[in-house]
């Protein structure tokens, strides 16, 4: 039997509806930290706390810090967190620990980086404190701030910038260890360094009375365990010894000089069937292709060489040049730059050391520097720890298009190395959830998985974000606010979309009046002509080259048809929301609204000799965009519609949605039943694994990302599109399937639902369309075939 396990609590141990009182707290625990921190500083603390046991007992423990804790129970690592929030949802990690009789040593490390830019920005934080709580009679024996904890402080860590030129970065300063100075063994609670404690604050719940504090309002953990594996992944492509004193940022790759045989040593010490001595006073260059985008802890083991310092580097590809982010085919390294972000440990002569950093980091690349000094270093392991969230992706799709397999592939990759402790955007550069991406992500995550603890996370977040003036942030949790209006927007898209794809009434309900106020938010800035004002904030649309900060100029400050049009369409779904939770006047009153929106829309953007919405009111510009928002919120009468979809195909000169927004464009020709438009448009994706790609990037080239989940939507569409496989009701109560398979002729298709498995088997001899649909049993079903024959039945399996 396991010592530890990490459990999910459906119960809050703060929340009894049956008390109140002013500023009541139900724990014993307190938050403790030491007595030495200078109040500004970064700074890395273990606390531990030895106790007997007098019978094998089962003691269930709740634990969390600020900014984040790794926890260890006789020196074994049993857990982490605090699971990623904001200081009004403070997550704490509950465990059940099985203990034996005897002694006992719980061991926290916690570590804070800051409140400036060496601090992640998705790390929110007060100031630095731990706390833990033991359930039942054991509180007295194990709670912070009651038991004997005490505290170290480990002055060997310190961070570093990231040292990423030509780009926003948000992820903090990277982990540096000196050896000399750590407390090797703290994890077991080794050492003579221990002191007292300090008690911070009591541990608060918004549940427990009227009065609590501005930080740490303390709720149980929403989501499982992160999946962690550990193994020794990657190619040796280089090594070759370098003097120490250069910068290799500016020292290209070139292959011709690698060192054969000292490639084949490390090759075999990563195959674990070896060791690499480094010789004094060397530098040493070691490039290490793992061959897939991983994000992980890498775990590099080490003898001697005092003084040595070991910098492990991380990078998504290499790059053609110094500067800038032309990286070609991410496979080729001969004649490349090394860019990227590193841990660094200064090894202090010892044996059997293990150097891991405190954060995980991201990419394909890791090239390790090594300075020896007077003593020789050798080398003895190197293993990342693999992490991201446990997405158990269980529906199935294939076609007659090969190229498909790898669309999937990198699609998955991309969605797991962006789905953590809550979705992301990019692992390498921000680790933060942004409403625009996250919608996307989600609808794969629908279409792909039944678990949607995350997506509910990523909703409920957004919905606590929002400011006084009823908009969300743009991101969330962040230390450091933004707002994106348009992502408001999505928000209120990705309660629709969950009222459809999943089955809680009430978890929408809940949502109701964060929607009413996004809404009332633009309702405020609609001017006397009936049309949307830049709400103040990055009015982002979409990352076109040549648009700055990824807004067309009317965007910025004055009236964009695209903002106004994406207005209108989210009203009109809000309006099914609102009929959903019984409120028709509500629904009435949203629809109303943008009807006068489309009205105005089409006295100011639109173009009676172009049949295009104009993206400016001077017809300066015209985009993609603009027609698939008024497409999809249904803008336009039949002809109108008709005019404009032959202008989409056919004007030259429209600036076109990339990776993010192509999702729009997808769905537009979906609803225009123009599947081999997807098809073209799709090329983009078919072309990533010749270009080396291991995941979907950020935006066409030069591309900073190489790892955006908002990519992975052709996944989505696989089902949703090619297959026709969606909602046709709230709480996916009922059933469509409407296949669009453009130039494909076979279709088989396992998707999960709510009550079940849809299962699609279509096949076309050039003539009609032929195989077999599943539904689950009970829920009505529609199929609408591509010969425009239709079907309807009450759940089961049928033949066509």
């Amino acid at each position: 039997m396991k010592s530890c396990r990490r459990i999910n609590i459906a119960h809050d141990p703060g929340f009894d509806k049956t008390h109140f009182g002013h500023q009541i707290y139900p724990w014993e625990a307190k938050w403790i930290a030491g007595k030495d921190w200078d109040g500004e500083s970064p700074i890395v603390w273990a606390f531990r706390r030895k106790f007997e046991v007098a019978d094998k007992s089962v003691i269930r423990i709740h634990a969390t810090a600020d900014q984040r804790y790794d926890l260890y129970l006789n020196g074994e690592r049993i857990g982490w967190g605090s699971e990623r929030g904001n200081h009004q949802n403070w997550f704490y990690e509950s465990y059940e620990l099985t203990l034996t009789k005897g002694s006992h040593t719980l061991v926290a490390r916690v570590w804070w980086t800051g409140h400036d830019k060496m601090s992640h920005y998705g790390h929110v934080t007060a100031r630095p404190a731990f706390l833990l709580h033991a359930e039942d009679a054991w509180s007295h024996i194990l709670d912070t701030g009651v038991a004997e904890w005490q505290v170290c402080e480990l002055k060997g860590y310190s961070f570093a910038y990231p040292g990423i030129e030509g780009a926003f970065w948000s992820i903090g300063g990277r982990t540096v260890l000196d050896s000399n100075k750590h407390l090797w063994g703290f994890e077991k609670g080794e050492g003579d360094r221990w002191k007292e404690t300090r008690i911070i604050a009591p541990a608060s719940f918004r549940a427990a009375g009227d009065e609590h504090p501005v930080q740490w309002t303390l709720r149980p953990s929403i989501l499982p365990p992160m999946f962690e594996h550990t193994h020794s992944p990657g190619i040796v492509r280089y090594v070759k010894k370098f003097n120490p004193e250069v910068d290799l940022e500016t020292v290209k790759i070139e292959t011709k000089s690698n060192d054969a045989e000292e490639t084949a040593a490390w090759q075999a010490m990563l195959q674990g069937t070896g060791r690499v001595k480094i010789p004094a006073n060397t530098g040493l260059r070691v490039l290490i292709d793992f061959d897939n985008y991983f994000c992980a802890w890498p775990q590099f083991y080490f003898s001697r060489g005092y003084g040595a310092e070991v910098r492990l580097n991380w990078t998504e590809s290499l790059f053609d040049n110094e500067v800038g982010f032309d990286k070609g085919n991410r496979d080729e390294v001969d004649g490349k730059f090394f860019r990227g972000m590193s841990d660094c440990v200064v090894c202090d002569g010892e044996e059997n050391r293990c150097f891991e950093p405190l954060w995980w980091e991201a990419g394909r690349y890791m090239q390790i520097e090594i300075r020896t000094d007077g003593q020789p270093l050798t080398v003895e392991g190197l293993a990342l720890r693999e992490t991201h969230y446990p997405h158990d992706f269980k529906s199935r799709f294939s076609c007659s298009d090969e190229r498909w397999n790898d669309i999937f592939r990198l699609s998955q990759r991309v969605l797991e190395m962006c789905s953590h402790e809550t979705y992301m955007d990019c692992p390498y550069y921000e680790q933060l959830m942004y409403v625009g991406d996250t919608r996307l992500e989600v609808l794969v995550t629908y279409a792909t998985t039944e678990d949607d603890r995350l997506p509910r996370k990523a909703i409920e977040m957004f919905d606590r974000s929002r400011s006084e003036s009823g908009l969300t942030m743009s991101r969330t949790p962040s230390r450091i606010k933004q707002v994106i209006p348009p992502f408001s927007l999505w928000w209120v898209q990705m309660v629709y979309d969950f009222s459809m794809w999943r089955d809680d009434p009430d978890f929408v309900r809940k949502r109701m009046p964060g929607v009413r106020a996004v809404l009332e938010a633009f309702r405020e800035c609609v001017d006397a002509s009936g049309l949307l004002v830049a709400p103040l904030g990055w009015n982002f649309l979409d990352w076109v080259p040549g648009w700055n900060s990824g807004m067309p100029p009317s965007a910025v400050h004055g009236k964009s048809a695209t903002h106004n049009l994406h207005l209108v369409w989210t009203l009109k779904l809000a309006a099914e929301l609102e009929e959903q939770v019984g409120e028709p006047l509500l629904a009435r009153r949203n629809r109303e609204t943008a009807q006068k929106i489309i009205e105005a829309c089409k006295k100011t953007f639109w173009n009676d000799e172009k049949n295009l919405f104009a993206e400016d009111v001077g017809h300066t510009l015209y985009t993609e965009h603009a027609q698939c928002m008024a497409t999809l919120g249904s803008c336009l009468s039949d002809k109108e519609q008709q005019a404009m979809t032959k202008a989409l195909l056919s004007v030259p000169d429209l600036s076109r949605t990339t990776v993010y927004y192509s999702h729009y464009l997808f769905e537009t020709f979906y609803k225009l039943k123009l599947p081999e438009e997807i098809y073209r448009r799709l090329q983009l994706w078919f072309e990533l694994p010749e270009r080396g790609l291991r995941t979907v990037v950020e935006s066409p080239e030069p591309t900073r990302s190489d790892c955006h989940a908002w990519g992975a939507h052709p996944m989505y569409h696989a089902f949703a599109s090619f297959c026709g496989i969606r909602p046709a009701s709230p709480g996916f109560k009922k059933i469509k399937i409407a296949p669009q398979p453009g130039m494909l002729d076979s279709l088989n298709t396992k998707m999960v639902h709510p009550d079940g498995w849809i299962e699609v088997d279509l096949h076309s001899d050039g003539k009609g369309w032929s195989g077999s649909v599943s539904t689950p049993p009970s829920v009505p079903s529609q199929l609408v075939l591509p010969d425009g024959r239709e079907l309807s039945w009450d759940g089961g399996k049928i033949e066509v």
